[in-house]
């Protein structure tokens, strides 16, 4: 559910499956703590920067910004270069452009349900977790 359009994979799904099934972690206070990461650059995931110095962005070119925006209800890794980088010896990016390593939105019961319909699944099942932190969404093809 991660994808830029995830109704769009659903739609995809849909020309091989009669029925979708996922389980994912709907928008609440106790999810958005599960996703969140701390503030302060040296809690910066490690494989995050183990990737980054691979590809030959060095810690010296970038500012990590982690957070969340209220907006569109999103948790997000990314670096704002200070400096030009070559990534993997062949695409240089420009000091000052920010680039996005990880994101998540989060999505309330009402929207996953709603993907699935807009995708073209009749509702079959919307059944959430006793503490919410949960939710298992099926869908019939239509």
């Amino acid at each position: 559910m991660n994808f830029a359009d995830p109704a769009a994979v659903l739609r995809h799904i849909r020309q091989a499956a009669d029925v979708v099934a996922h389980v994912a972690r709907p928008d609440s206070p106790a999810n958005r703590a599960f996703f969140r990461f701390a503030e302060d650059e040296t809690d910066f995931p490690s494989e995050y920067l183990t990737m980054l110095e691979h590809l030959g962005v060095h810690r010296a070119d970038y500012e990590p910004e982690i957070g969340f925006d209220d907006t569109t209800r999103e948790r997000y890794l990314r670096i704002h270069l200070t400096a030009p980088v070559t990534v993997a010896g062949r695409v240089t990016l420009p000091a000052g452009r920010s680039v996005q390593l990880w994101r998540y939105r989060h999505r309330s019961p009402e929207e996953l349900t709603a993907m699935m319909s807009e995708a073209g699944y009749a509702p079959l099942l919307d059944h959430r977790s006793p503490d919410g932190q949960f939710a298992l969404i099926a869908g019939l093809r239509d």
